[in-house]
């Protein structure tokens, strides 16, 4: 796997580094949604797992870049990530959905695509999803319904490193590290954070974590006037330790709606 920078915490590397093979635990492994387990098997996992929100909301900043970010989970995986981004005083805002359908499909609006990289415009913002997943388990492995007053937790680790990874990409936080965490309930699974994992510099990230009893759904007339479409498709590699990842291919294709999108194969 290639390591991507989270989007705004790392213009200058900070703490993120190279994990080799990703030691990645079973709630911040997914593939491509925020996990890849079928939705039966979310309904049966224990109430403790973090990594099942339908709704989160990252502010992070450094230097002279911030973005507040929202992810939007629905119950069939779908996904819309709504990142507003400033730099040096200028301000954008961009949209990236991910869409289940006959195949798998990226769309953007707005967003920035290095071509042959055009993965990583998705892997960035998931990247920095589970790393806030990973640390509220680090802060408090009983879950959000264990949350029932604001929590403040500080905890060290001299050994364990923190991985996570995405589709085609990896990043994690080398130990030694310090994490000074504060979780407060708003409502039941519903908690604001507030995390601060220190290495070598300091990644803070605040927001909302939510798993809302009527998620968002994403309809099929959702127009896709001004999007980019883009299948994403495995990218195998040969060799004695060979992996697949994923790409992300710019489609020429015209698509009025979500749900021909869906019903559309890339072949």
């Amino acid at each position: 796997m290639r390591v991507a920078n989270l989007p705004v915490l790392l213009a200058a590397g900070l703490c993120v580094a190279q994990m080799g093979p990703a030691r990645v635990s079973a709630q911040t492994q997914s593939g491509l949604a925020v996990n890849a387990a079928s939705a039966d098997a979310v309904r049966s996992r224990a109430a403790s797992d973090w990594s099942q929100p339908t709704r989160v909301t990252i502010h992070a900043e450094h230097g002279s870049q911030s973005a507040d970010t929202i992810y939007e989970i629905a119950d069939n995986q779908d996904m819309r990530i709504t990142i507003d981004a400033t730099k040096n005083g200028q301000e954008r805002t961009s949209q990236i959905m991910l869409i289940n359908g006959a195949r798998r499909w990226m769309v953007t609006k707005n967003a920035s695509l290095r071509p042959g990289y055009e993965i990583d415009t998705l892997d960035g913002p998931l990247l920095e999803l589970k790393l806030a997943m990973e640390l509220l388990h680090q802060a408090n492995p009983n879950g959000p319904l264990a949350v029932t007053q604001k929590t403040t937790v500080r905890r060290s680790e001299s050994r364990r490193a923190i991985a996570v990874s995405a589709t085609s990409n990896s990043s994690g936080i080398e130990a030694p590290w310090s994490l000074d965490a504060s979780i407060d309930p708003i409502a039941p699974d519903n908690v604001s954070f507030d995390l601060a994992i220190k290495h070598s510099a300091t990644i803070h990230l605040t927001g909302t974590w939510e798993k809302q009893s009527s998620p968002v759904a994403f309809a099929d007339d959702t127009p896709l006037d001004g999007w980019q479409v883009l299948s994403i498709a495995p990218l195998k590699t040969a060799g004695a330790h060979s992996a697949t990842n994923y790409s992300a291919r710019r489609m020429k294709i015209h698509v009025d709606t979500l749900g021909e999108l869906r019903n559309l194969s890339a072949d």
